[in-house]
């Protein structure tokens, strides 16, 4: 037997990002999660899904990462503030077809 969860994935414009910090605290510099919005204003962050990699890559990037849309896997929304849950990174965009 195989147990299948569902998934959900969205877009969600980006407004913010906070460095990725080592167990003592320190700075990485590398991306630690964007900061994302939803329709209804609600403000949340996905810090998951990311590659070292990319990492590294969006966190040289980070000063043009607000206002790119930002591609997300989620397993449902919570039931108090309607924001996605078990959430992971997918991918980024400028613009959402």
């Amino acid at each position: 037997m195989l147990k299948m969860k569902p998934s959900l994935s969205e877009w969600f414009l980006c407004v913010g990002y906070k460095e990725e910090r080592d167990l003592t605290g320190r700075p990485k510099g590398r991306l630690g999660a964007l900061q994302l919005i939803t329709r209804d204003r609600q403000v949340f962050w996905v810090g998951t899904g990311f590659s070292a990699f990319q990492r590294k890559r969006l966190w040289e990037l980070r000063k043009s990462l607000p206002s790119k849309w930002v591609k997300i896997r989620f397993q449902d929304y919570t039931q108090d503030r309607k924001v996605p849950r078990m959430l992971r990174f997918v991918q980024i965009s400028t613009h959402v077809d």
